[in-house]
């Protein structure tokens, strides 16, 4: 019970120290910046610098910051609150390996998205190192998501049944998979522009 009580409270305090960053570095662009520094012409000023500012910020580290603050504030507080089902349902390894789940997950998402995309507009002669690069990364990840996923049903949930935990593991692949997906999209980003630096 002790080390649950620790550990809802280090997630809590992750996920705060996350969520209060982002409205830090929020803040001080919006006080950095001018009034009217910025000028659209036309009537839909203000929708345009919405939909913007929107865009920005979702390409932004701030938004792989906010998105893990949210999850991991959200297994503080299922860990806090249902004590007794967290004790009773899950286990480290299971935990544990719906995280590692959830990001597998998203690189075989992102990675599937991405070769798609390059096959689809026969931009793959544009980008020569990104193709090979997710093609492989995507193989390498849906073959870490079958040895993972037989792990899980054969050997660590076998060890505590529970449908429960199953449907808690879920969900915590669900929380996790948005922030690992646009963790690994900055990841690409950084990894092409290096890449490029050296082949320059």
């Amino acid at each position: 019970m002790k080390k649950l009580n620790l550990f809802s409270l280090i997630t809590g305090i992750l996920g705060a120290v996350n969520l209060l960053y982002v409205v830090a570095t929020i803040i001080f662009m919006l006080c950095g910046t001018p009034s009217g520094s910025i000028g659209i012409i036309g009537a839909a000023d203000s929708d345009i610098l919405l939909s913007f500012a929107i865009g920005v910020f979702i390409s932004s580290w701030q938004f792989v910051v906010l998105l893990f603050g949210v999850a991991l504030i959200l297994t503080s507080l299922f860990t806090a609150i249902f004590k007794k089902t967290t004790e009773n349902c899950l286990t480290i390894k299971t935990s544990l390996t719906a995280v590692i789940v959830s990001a597998l997950c998203a690189v075989t998402v992102y990675c599937a998205g991405t070769v798609y995309k390059l096959i689809k507009f026969n931009a793959i002669d544009a980008r020569p190192v990104a193709f090979p690069c997710c093609l492989v990364a995507g193989i390498i990840a849906i073959v870490g998501l079958i040895v993972l996923l037989a792990l899980y049903i054969f050997k660590f949930r076998k060890a505590k049944p529970s449908a429960k935990g199953v449907i808690i593991d879920l969900l915590t692949v669900a929380v996790y998979a948005p922030c690992m997906y646009f963790a690994f999209g900055k990841f690409v980003n950084i990894l092409s522009w290096a890449v490029n630096v050296i082949l320059s």
